[in-house]
């Protein structure tokens, strides 16, 4: 009798070829056999599908689909639709695995019942040949809670979905799904994901190694401001699936939002940053921010929104968005972990 699956890695690949084979060696080396790899090539280009096939060759795990090009949330889904292991890790095809992860995390997720893990992870600056490990969810102790339970703490977090196992019963139940845009396709699923309030374990276990290859700026990529569009989809997506939280997450979500929003006008090129201040101006104009009265933590954008709101320009004084967003997120680690603290020691 065939031993079930124990894991789908969902694998989206467009014109990696270059990386494939240390993405594909390092989940190889995992040590555990009854697994499954699902490639989704999205329409490459280069010769990422060939390599694939011939990595499928080597390797019966290893099941690879093609596509024309839809995006990286299509091609989640695709994988999505084709997995059959209890637990999904989604991966992207340019970068690689810590070795020892799935061995560690999944008798956790085993032993807790955890609908969700989330873990640290490092980036890989190529220019620079440097690997730095982010630690900011090494802020307090490895643990089971809840998105009911650290509301701030899961809603300013990083919203990418290879820093996370998934339960796939817990997708499925829930219908969870990628949105097919080519940028921001995470956001909505990640954010809905926290709507559907799933058990979490918070793992200090570090898991991949993100690649920022020599064209890129920084974690959140400099060429989203290209892609407006694809933002304000994935907000309203999120906020829809928010409609029925308390206003005290709505505020807090939307506050997430604006940030972001202003983290991508901050690391706009010169030659396109007005353009890109009358996009948000624009949007914020039609938006709804009377629910921030509910925001339980200070609020330290106001007067960009606000210039933004009036259609200023050339406004960008004192300390940028990104560096506000650096001491804010600290200050919310802080709130977070306070409130963390007291619900544990004030029973």
């Amino acid at each position: 009798m065939t031993d079930p699956i124990r894991l789908s890695v969902i694998i989206p690949v467009y014109n990696a070829a270059r990386w494939l084979p240390q993405c594909i060696r390092s989940v190889q080396s995992q040590g555990i056999e009854n697994m499954e790899l699902l490639c989704v090539d999205d329409g490459s280009s280069d010769n990422s599908l060939e390599a694939l096939s011939r990595l499928a060759e080597e390797d019966a795990r290893i099941r690879v689909v093609s596509q024309e090009n839809a995006s990286a949330g299509a091609a989640r889904n695709r994988g999505l639709d084709m997995a059959r292991g209890e637990y999904v890790h989604f991966l992207d095809a340019d970068d690689w695995l810590f070795d020892g992860l799935y061995g560690k995390l999944l008798p956790k997720m085993d032993e807790s019942g955890a609908d969700m893990a989330v873990f640290p992870f490092s980036t890989w600056d190529e220019r620079e040949k440097k690997d730095s490990l982010l630690t900011g969810l090494l802020d307090g102790r490895e643990r089971i809670t809840s998105f009911a339970e650290e509301p701030a703490f899961f809603l300013y977090a990083n919203v990418v979905p290879w820093n996370k196992l998934y339960r796939r019963a817990w997708l499925q139940k829930h219908g969870l799904r990628f949105d097919a845009i080519h940028c921001a396709n995470d956001r909505g699923f990640y954010f809905r994901s926290l709507a559907a309030e799933p058990t979490v374990l918070v793992s200090h276990v570090c898991g991949v190694h993100y690649r920022i290859k020599a064209s890129e700026s920084a974690l959140t990529g400099g060429t989203r401001y290209r892609h407006l569009d694809c933002l304000f989809t994935a907000w309203e997506g999120a906020q829809k699936a928010f409609s029925r939280q308390p206003e005290e997450r709505q505020a807090m979500l939307l506050d997430a939002t604006v940030l972001d929003f202003l983290d991508v006008l901050d690391k706009t090129p010169p030659e396109d940053k007005a353009d890109v201040e009358s996009r948000l101006g624009e949007y914020l104009r039609g938006t709804e921010l009377s629910v921030l009265q509910s925001l339980p933590i200070p609020c330290l954008w106001t007067e960009e929104e606000r210039r933004l709101r009036a259609g200023e320009t050339d406004w960008h004084t004192g300390a940028p968005p990104v560096s506000r967003r650096k001491k804010y997120a600290r200050g919310l680690r802080i709130w977070s972990l306070g409130f963390y603290l007291r619900k544990l020691f004030c029973r």
